[in-house]
């Protein structure tokens, strides 16, 4: 199982180390492929140590969308059969979010994916959608059922369409 969660844990060391935590050995391709697919490659390879870069102190010397695409990274190394990303792209813009969820889509063994989130774009390819409030599943479906319906989920969408339109102004 791999889990990213929003609020992530770096290790006061080397991008490298805080992707490659697995006992088992992975070569650097693998690291280097991991942080293509998270979306984060460009970014370490403008650092001057590039994967050598020490972080800091849970990763203090990383944007949230870095440390958050470090530790997706991280969860892709582990190949793993169910991954859950909760809130796990916050920090990340739409396109990137995509991005990163189209390349999940289309590993060869396709991990079991659950992702929480407050944003619908994230949400938009997932085959089932829960629409939660207050503890309780107010609306199950597919995004364009969701929409159909016009309910909670159909809400949220607008709302977040006009707060897109607006901070494109």
């Amino acid at each position: 199982i791999g889990v990213v969660t929003q609020d992530v844990f770096l290790f006061s060391d080397s991008l490298e180390e805080n992707i490659n935590v697995s006992e088992l050995p992975v070569g650097v391709e693998e690291v280097q492929e991991a942080t293509r697919l998270s979306r984060v490659y460009k970014n370490i390879m403008e650092f001057q140590d590039e994967f050598s870069t020490v972080v800091g102190e849970r990763g203090v010397t990383l944007s949230g969308g870095e440390k958050q695409r470090v530790t997706i990274a991280r969860a892709i190394l582990k190949k793993p059969r169910i991954l859950v990303l909760d809130d796990a792209l916050s920090a990340v813009d739409a396109d990137t979010e995509k991005h990163i969820l189209d390349n999940i889509a289309s590993f060869e063994t396709k991990p079991t994916t659950v992702v929480i989130s407050n944003r619908i774009s994230a949400l938009r390819h997932m085959d089932k959608v829960l629409v939660l409030e207050s503890g309780h599943v107010e609306e199950e479906g597919a995004h364009c059922d969701l929409l159909r319906a016009k309910g909670m989920y159909w809400h949220i969408y607008r709302k977040q369409l006009v707060e897109r339109k607006v901070e494109k102004e």
